[in-house]
């Protein structure tokens, strides 16, 4: 699993790094390589969601993923049946074209409106902060709109065939965290339960110590869900005090 991490991390950094040359600018370098954690992320929730798939994770992912599955494989069929009509236009192949960064827009969709549910949500009669909320929607709107402004610059000709590729595929994984990111977080709070994927957990397994790792995530985890059982048996026994009192 140690192996896979690293291919996620290098292959886009590199990638990255000769698409940068390209543009010329420092500041696209560090824009790419930036952006390659989306490739990152995306990947490991695609493997997950794998392992899911043919029982390899745990009970908890895998009521998580198979609820997600339909709108996975709708945006997928939309995505696959944009790059088709673009591959079989009459007008000969271009990288100028958009027809792979399609396959992620139906993910971007799917990204805000799973997040503005997730704060429907109550989790022991409260619901989410709002401008929890507020944040992870205006940052997947800023991504969409910067996703609009590379892709302009790609049907416009003046992109290379690495940069066509390279901001299409960065299109593609972003969409698809922000997708995965936000259909957990709805899940985790209609369960109110919070758990952590032994799948994810094997990936960064005997890595060297971050500041901050997977594992460290345990701990929040915990405190989290023990808040949360603690808050609604808090307001259960509440209630049936209130409910005594009406009853004398």
């Amino acid at each position: 699993m140690k192996c896979f991490l690293y291919i996620t991390v290098l292959v886009p950094t590199i990638f990255g790094f000769i698409v940068s040359e390209g543009f010329g600018s420092i500041i696209t370098l560090l824009l790419t390589t930036y952006t390659s954690v989306f490739w990152m992320v995306a990947a490991i929730y695609l493997c997950d969601f794998s392992m899911a798939m043919i029982g390899r994770n745990s009970a908890y992912m895998r009521e998580f993923y198979v609820g997600i599955r339909t709108d996975l494989f709708v945006s997928l069929l939309v995505g696959i049946s944009l790059v088709a009509l673009y591959w079989n236009a009459p007008a000969s192949y271009s990288f100028s074209n958009i027809d792979l960064a399609g396959a992620g827009l139906p993910f971007c969709i799917y990204g805000v409106i799973g997040t503005v549910q997730a704060g429907q949500v109550k989790v022991a009669n409260n619901r989410i902060y709002k401008r929890v909320i507020r944040f992870f929607v205006i940052t997947q709107m800023i991504s969409y709109a910067a996703a609009f402004y590379f892709l302009s610059y790609v049907l416009s000709g003046k992109a290379t065939v690495l940069e066509s590729i390279w901001i299409q595929l960065t299109v593609v994984f972003s969409a698809l965290t922000f997708f995965f990111g936000a259909k957990q977080m709805q899940f985790i709070l209609k369960k109110q339960r919070m758990e952590l994927s032994p799948v994810i957990l094997s990936v960064f397994e005997g890595l060297p110590s971050i500041p901050f790792g997977y594992r460290e995530a345990q701990t929040i985890v915990d405190a989290w869900n023990e808040e949360v059982s603690a808050t609604k048996a808090s307001k259960r026994k509440v209630g049936n005090k209130h409910r005594g009192k009406k009853r004398k």
